[in-house]
Formats: structure tokens, sequence, C-alpha cells
């Protein structure tokens, strides 16, 4: 009894703390960055670490103002800047990028308390807000894309032709002008505005394609064919998009080893992917009826992986109870959908999350587990 030691809790200890947890994170995301860097040049690397040290800085100054220890050590802010860069165009003007990952940390995080009391995601605050205040340069209806192999008169083959688009993108980079690339729909708003438009006679055109005369029972795959989209670039990062998040195969893979790692709670990937892909294949998307959806297609394109697996999993913003996680990530699902389908937005993983985020109290209190020994009256 003489050992006995009285504490307060918690109890159990592990070795992970904050920094690690968000450093590993961290390194989980980069080679999708690299990917990011590598398709659409070295302007899209410059933003990215120009809203990584702008999302430091303003974390720095702001505990400074507060007269808080500086913990710039422990990766957070480094993170929500990292993940504001990946859920942007590659063309975002540069000081898109300052006020944006600036929002992130003081709106979305600082405001707040800090690390742990905030609500929402901030990196997805700082994105709502550049979406609010810098709609055109936010909301693309054409991305740029270097050019590949297909498309170069040089002829030297894929890897010197990226090397040599990559090189000049990066000597125009002050000027903000990648030369070298070419302007494409999203896959997410080809296939959207085809599946509107594609069945009369006009049509469409959708990456100088035209698609009109679609006959009755087109499904949402056979568009996706003739909009040229191949599963293949989706899952590889080959295609337009946003930064960080056009290779599904590289942010699956940095999640799966999250989740192996116990950092990431496996539900709230799972039941979100789930819920779009069965959502997606059972609502009617524009002329294309019920039943008529493209799973795949779904679950590949735009930033459904690095919201599922790097945004919803917050452990701030996200529910306690495994019971909650299922609810909140059903949510996510749900209205990611509907946003896509329905909604103004041919994207509609960022506004979920954060709509999401603000029920995580309520779905916390309502699935609020027993007290050991209680029983109902």
């Amino acid at each position: 009894m003489a050992q006995l030691i009285v504490s307060n809790s918690p109890h159990l200890r592990t070795e992970e703390d904050i920094r690690s947890i968000m450093w590993t994170v961290v390194m989980m995301l980069i080679p999708a960055g690299l990917m990011g860097a590598v398709v659409f040049g070295w302007y899209a690397a410059f933003v990215t670490a120009l809203s990584v040290v702008t999302a430091a800085a303003t974390e720095y100054v702001c505990q400074k103002v507060r007269r808080i220890p500086v913990t710039l050590g422990d990766g957070s802010a480094v993170l929500a800047g990292l993940l504001f860069a990946y859920v942007m165009p590659p063309n975002m003007p540069w000081y898109v990028a300052v006020i944006g990952a600036s929002a992130a940390i003081l709106i979305g995080k600082q405001i707040f308390g800090g690390l742990g009391c905030n609500i929402w995601n901030p990196a997805l605050v700082g994105r709502a807000v550049v979406g609010a205040a810098y709609a055109s340069a936010t909301f693309l209806s054409k991305w740029p894309i270097i050019r590949n192999a297909a498309a170069s008169s040089a002829g030297g083959g894929w890897f010197s032709d990226r090397l040599a688009a990559i090189k000049s993108s990066f000597a125009n980079l002050a000027a903000n002008i990648n030369v070298d690339a070419v302007t494409q729909a999203s896959p997410l708003y080809a296939v959207k505005t085809a599946a509107r438009e594609g069945f009369t006679a006009h049509g469409v055109e959708i990456n100088g394609n035209l698609i009109s005369n679609l006959p009755p029972g087109t499904t949402v795959s056979d568009i996706v064919h003739k909009c040229d989209i191949s599963y293949m670039n989706l899952f590889t990062g080959h295609q337009v998009g946003c930064i960080g998040e056009t290779s599904a195969g590289l942010l699956l893979l940095g999640g799966i080893i999250l989740i192996f790692l116990k950092i990431v709670d496996w539900r709230i990937p799972f039941v979100y992917i789930l819920t779009v892909a069965a959502l997606s294949w059972v609502l009617p998307l524009g002329e294309c009826g019920w039943f008529a959806g493209d799973p795949l297609f779904s679950v590949l394109s735009g930033g459904l992986m690095i919201g599922a697996f790097f945004m919803a999993t917050d452990m701030v913003t996200s529910p306690l109870t495994p019971k909650g996680k299922v609810i909140f990530a059903l949510g996510c699902g749900i209205l990611t959908v509907i946003i896509r389908y329905y909604g103004g937005y041919p994207e509609g993983v960022c506004y979920s999350i954060l709509l999401m985020n603000t029920a995580v109290p309520l779905i916390d209190r309502f699935c609020r587990p027993k007290k050991f020994g209680e029983v109902k009256a």
C-alpha cells in the first residue's frame, strides 16, 4: 500500500504526443504534394511552401500577442498550411495563399483559443474564406495541367517533357504564368456538366470533345468515357484538380498507414467513402437516371480521399465515440453527394465537413456513453 499513488487523470499514457502525430500526418501528405509539383509545376510547390510559412508565421504572431508559449514545433500550424494549399488550385495567386493560410490559423484556430479548442477544421476554414472572397480564383471551370508527352512536340518522352515544362514554369514564377499548360475542365465539373447538357442537341464541349444527343439510358460511366477521363489517371494523379488532392492512390496509401499507426480511426474514412460510393451509384445525376452512377469515379475524383483520411478525421473536430464517428461520416458522405449532384459547386467535401464539424457537439451529446453501473429508472 505504500507504493499506491493517487493522482488525477489521465492514468493511461503512451509514447505518442501532439508533436509526433502532427509530423507523422505531414509526412504522409508529402508524396501527394510532390505529385502535385510534378504535374502542375514549381509554382504549385511555391504557393504550397508559401502557405505553410504563412500559417507558421501567423501562429507565431498570434501566440506572441496572446503572451502564451509558442508551439510551432508541434507541427499543427504546418499541417494546417499544407492542407489548405493542397485543396487549392495550382495557379492561385500568391496573395490568395497568404490570406487563406492566415485565415486558417487566425479564424479557424487561434480565435477559439488555439489547438484543441477549435470547432472547425482550420484548413477548410481558410478554404471557405478565400472561396467567398476570391471565388474566381478558387472555383475554376478551367484548370491548368502541364502538357503530357502526346501534346508535346519535343518528342523526348514523358519524363523529359515533364522536366522541361517544370523548368519553364519555374522561370515564369514571378509572373504567375504557367506557359506550358493547357486548360481542362476538372473531372467532376466535366461529368456534371455533360450529364446535364449532353442529352440536348446543342450539347456541351468538354476538353475539346462535343458531347451531344446522348441516348436515353446513358450512365455516368458512359459519360466518363466520352469525356476521356481515365480511372488510372485519377488514381495516380495525372489529372487536373487541386494541388494535393489529385492522386487518390498516394492519399489512400498515406491514409492506410495512419490507420495502421492508429492515428486515424478507420470508421470515418471507411463510412465516408462507402456512403459517397453508394449514393453516387443510386441517385440520378442530370439526365442520368436512378442507379446509373459511377461509384469508382466518385471515389477517385475530387477531394474525397484527402477529406476522408486527413480532414474529417481531425481529432479535435470529429466525434469522440465510435457511434458518433459513424454518424459524422454518414453526414459528410450524404452532404458531399448532395452538393456534388445538386448544388452549385462541382465539389462538396469542404462544406460537408465544415457543416458536420458544427454538428459534432450535438453528436457527442447524444452518443455519450453510459456511466459505469448506470441503470435506467
